[in-house]
C-alpha cells in the first residue's frame, strides 16, 4: 500500500512541479521514453528472477488488481447486523 501511495506522490509532485514552472504538459507525454524505460525495467526483471518466481510474481500482481470475492459478503453481513 505504501508503494502505491509513494508512486502517487512522486507522479503528482513531478507533474504539478512541472506545471508550476510553466512547462508544457505535452512534453511529459513521451511514448518512446515510456517504451525505453518500461522495456529496460521488464528486461531487467526477466534477467534477475527465475521462471518460477516470475510466474509467482505475475499471479500475485493479477491477484492484487482483481476484486476480492469476500467484499460483498462482508458488506452484506455488516448491513444486516
Amino acid at each position: 500500500m505504501l508503494a502505491i501511495i509513494g508512486r502517487a506522490v512522486v507522479t503528482f509532485s513531478v507533474f504539478v512541479g512541472f506545471i508550476l514552472e510553466g512547462g508544457p504538459m505535452l512534453v511529459m507525454i513521451q511514448p518512446a521514453e515510456f517504451l525505453i524505460i518500461g522495456g529496460a525495467a521488464f528486461g531487467t526483471l526477466l534477467i534477475a528472477v527465475s521462471a518460477s518466481l516470475l510466474k509467482q510474481l505475475m499471479q500475485q500482481a493479477l491477484g492484487a488488481i482483481r476484486p476480492s470475492p469476500f467484499v460483498k459478503a462482508v458488506v452484506s453481513e455488516r448491513i444486516r447486523s
